[in-house]
């Protein structure tokens, strides 16, 4: 797929960004595939570091959600796993968003730390196949409870037509 064309890949800005808590209506990490995009999104992996080196994280979790988004800013860190390919992502990533915050999530725990630490964490997550963003459905980054500090976080994905 990713020689075709198919497979993307969005990171946040080297900054990063603070991941709110599950009830908020301010996401800052969000994969949306709109409605009319012509594709079913299956997630491949995502990746989360850590910017600091003291901070408190409790869970990371990314949620699901069929809820359109409104006032997003796009995230310009999206290209092709084919490098020099032209492919253009038919998903939207976003660093800022307003969502529904009663909005029907499910939870995949990412990991946790439950107290200030001095730390270096990164971590890889392989969704292999365990989801598939239809139009119309999104995918939320959250910490519960909130973060004190910024992480980047990189989703692939490929697209396939529907």
């Amino acid at each position: 797929s990713a020689s075709r064309g198919r497979v993307c890949i969005g990171t946040t800005a080297a900054a990063g960004v603070i991941l709110p808590v599950n009830t908020t209506t301010a996401a800052t990490n969000l994969l949306y595939n709109p409605l009319g995009s012509g594709v079913n999104a299956e997630l491949l992996c995502t990746d989360i570091g850590l910017l600091a080196s003291t901070t408190v994280i409790g869970t990371i979790l990314m949620g699901i959600s069929t809820i359109a988004p409104s006032s997003v800013t796009a995230i310009t860190t999206v290209m092709p796993a084919l490098v020099g390919g032209s492919a253009v992502a038919q998903l939207k990533y976003y660093s800022a968003a307003t969502i529904v915050a009663a909005n029907t999530s499910q939870f995949m725990a990412m990991f946790q730390i439950t107290t200030t630490a001095t730390i270096s964490i990164s971590t890889h997550y392989d969704w292999n196949g365990k989801l598939i963003l239809a139009p119309g459905s999104s995918l939320i980054g959250y910490s519960v409870p909130v973060q004190t500090a910024a992480i980047n976080v990189s989703h692939t994905w490929a697209e396939y037509p529907v």
